[in-house]
């Protein structure tokens, strides 16, 4: 599958999920490798406070000893989140864990980035949640009509490759200090927007780690900073 693959399009990477990376090393109980480890980069389904019964006092230390043992190739953590009602505290735990989740990832060198699961919940036939007359999934930062929930707003604000460091006004300017993340995710943006009122300034480049000051005529409490999508990745209110 790997080479057919790589026939159709040699430019896309081919990876292999697995469920299985934080079992034994391979040479405690004289297994084969991973299959994780024979594409192109390696993807791991990171569930240590939830599925695989553990806390989020282990992750740090369960993936520096995958990379241990596998240290050829980076790491993308495929899935990350919580499942109710099997596993408790609702969506408030959702948003608190998610926040801690990533800032550890981000603080790890071999790990290239985080797939949150999932945008909604879902029906699935294997749904844990069985109040309804068709059974749930209850996965998502979302609803299963795509209504937001609490976590959403969280995932949203720790998912942008700017942070606000700080802001001021000084008579009808705001005062912008934007830093570009050095954590999960970490990229050169370009072409960004920020828009207050009807004013509106681009942020023509912003590099991980960089910290620039921008300066926008408004009278508004409020700016948002948007792709050149027009997706809003951030909305920050101020007095």
């Amino acid at each position: 599958m790997y080479n057919l693959a790589k026939e159709r399009d040699s430019s896309r990477l081919v990876n292999y999920v697995s469920n299985s990376l934080h079992w034994d090393s391979a040479d405690e109980r004289d297994l084969p490798s991973d299959a994780a480890a024979d594409f192109d980069m390696m993807m791991f389904n990171e569930y240590f406070s939830t599925w695989y019964g553990k806390s989020l006092d282990v992750v740090s230390g369960e993936l520096d000893r995958i990379h241990r043992e596998y240290p050829h190739k980076p790491l993308t953590i495929s899935e990350w989140g919580i499942c109710e009602p099997v596993h408790k505290g609702g969506d408030s735990r959702r948003a608190k864990e998610m926040v801690q989740q990533l800032s550890i990832y981000g603080s790890k060198e071999y790990i290239a980035g985080a797939i949150y699961f999932c945008l909604n919940d879902y029906r699935t036939h294997v749904g844990e949640d069985s109040t309804y007359s068709y059974p749930q999934r209850v996965h998502g930062v979302c609803d299963i009509h795509l209504n937001t929930k609490p976590s959403y707003d969280t995932l949203k604000k720790i998912s942008s490759p700017i942070l606000v460091k700080n802001v001021t006004r000084t008579n009808q300017n705001i005062v912008i200090t934007l830093f570009g993340n050095t954590g999960i995710p970490s990229y050169t943006v370009h072409g960004y927007t920020i828009e207050a009122g009807d004013a509106k300034i681009t942020i023509d480049e912003l590099k991980p780690g960089e910290e620039k000051v921008f300066s926008i005529k408004s009278s508004s409490h409020s700016f948002s900073i948007l792709r050149p999508t027009g997706y809003e990745v951030a909305r920050i209110k101020f007095e």
